[in-house]
């Protein structure tokens, strides 16, 4: 609730929400993307657990408390299209797309990426194939666990039209508390247009 009404004032257009419960016994059976929906007016929603359907990673769907965790894209615009791509190697591996016509035809693409540094790289490599398939404006977001810092994604910016919506070197996002690291990046392609952007002062999130 106070997230809710922390994000209420910026009146957003689409959000992307990281590690959101959709009804796990951990937040009492209760969808929490679809009350963000609801409580900003964001009629559409993109939602998918976050975990592979098979291999050993997939006993995380079987988890009380880990089961319905996941990602979610919420939007005012509808949605013509919605991917949910399961990359090949994580724990947390599901990158959801949704197209939208904001107005013109954009892909958002919602990633929460590996801790292990070699998965990363892996992911950081399909999904730069994914968006490379792209040819309309594109806007990749999301927790990069980026530990090591910015230079992880040098591949992503070499061999796709992305760059970072923030210029500044200072801006750091994790932890909520105290930030020391940049963890959570929004990257665009030029077709965007980048007018301003902040970090949010919450401190119950990155």
């Amino acid at each position: 609730e106070e997230m809710i009404a922390s994000l209420q004032k910026y009146s957003p257009d689409i959000l992307a929400l990281v590690e959101v419960d959709t009804g796990s016994t951990r937040s009492r059976g209760k969808d929490e993307a679809k009350e963000f929906a609801d409580a900003l007016g964001l009629g559409n929603i993109a939602k998918s657990i976050k975990y592979p359907f098979f291999g050993v990673w997939s006993l995380l769907r079987r988890m009380p408390i880990l089961r319905m965790q996941g990602n979610a894209l919420l939007s005012k615009y509808s949605f013509d299209d919605v991917k949910y791509h399961m990359l090949h190697h994580g724990a947390k591996r599901v990158l959801i797309e949704g197209v939208v016509h904001c107005p013109r035809k954009t892909s958002v693409f919602l990633a929460h990426l590996a801790l292990g540094g070699k998965t990363r790289k892996s992911q950081l490599e399909e999904i730069a194939s994914i968006v490379r398939s792209r040819r309309h404006p594109v806007l990749l977001v999301g927790d990069f666990n980026t530990v090591h810092g910015k230079h992880e994604l040098d591949f992503l910016f070499s061999t796709t039209h992305l760059s970072d919506a923030v210029k500044r070197a200072d801006v750091v996002t994790f932890p909520s508390w105290n930030p020391k690291k940049r963890l959570d990046y929004i990257l665009v392609t030029p077709d965007i247009l980048v007018d301003k952007f902040s970090t949010i002062k919450i401190p119950f999130s990155d």
